[in-house]
């Protein structure tokens, strides 16, 4: 199965955030530093700022991407501790790819205590709403029993 953490910056995915992120402006910092992210590479440092306080106003989207960048390192200093309380935050807010990141994280202890059992929940959580890798990942768990009961 394919481990690689999935970057989610589509701006369909904000349709669900909350009146209250739009009318402080953390929707435009999201926007604002996925742009940068895409299409500025070089200011990626100003993006991870603008994530960070996007984040911190609830957005969930900012949230998971932030997360990415510091699970890898990437403009940031690597934090995967701080990765995976951002993972967890999102999949909270309804990120179907940060419940899978964040179940990858549980299930290899990266980051976090390993917990496969609840690693199995997030990869549920993620395949209900859709994403592919994360069915098979809880497929790969179910078929051999590890963490949870083999079926």
């Amino acid at each position: 199965c394919d481990r690689k953490l999935m970057l989610t910056p589509s701006v369909e995915d904000l349709q669900y955030l909350s009146d209250e992120a739009v009318k402080s402006g953390a929707v435009s910092c999201f926007l604002r530093a996925m742009e940068l992210l895409r299409q500025e590479p070089s200011r990626s440092a100003e993006a991870a700022k603008l994530l960070e306080a996007a984040a911190a106003e609830g957005v969930a989207e900012a949230a998971n991407n932030l997360a990415l960048l510091l699970y890898r390192g990437s403009f940031v200093q690597a934090d995967k501790v701080r990765a995976a309380e951002l993972f967890k935050f999102a999949a909270a807010g309804g990120v179907a790819k940060a419940a899978h990141n964040f179940g990858l994280m549980l299930y290899r202890g990266d980051g976090v205590e390993q917990d496969k059992s609840r690693a199995a929940d997030f990869f549920e959580l993620a395949t209900e709403k859709g994403v592919a890798k994360a069915a098979q990942n809880l497929g790969w768990m179910l078929e051999r029993g590890d963490g949870v009961a083999q079926d």
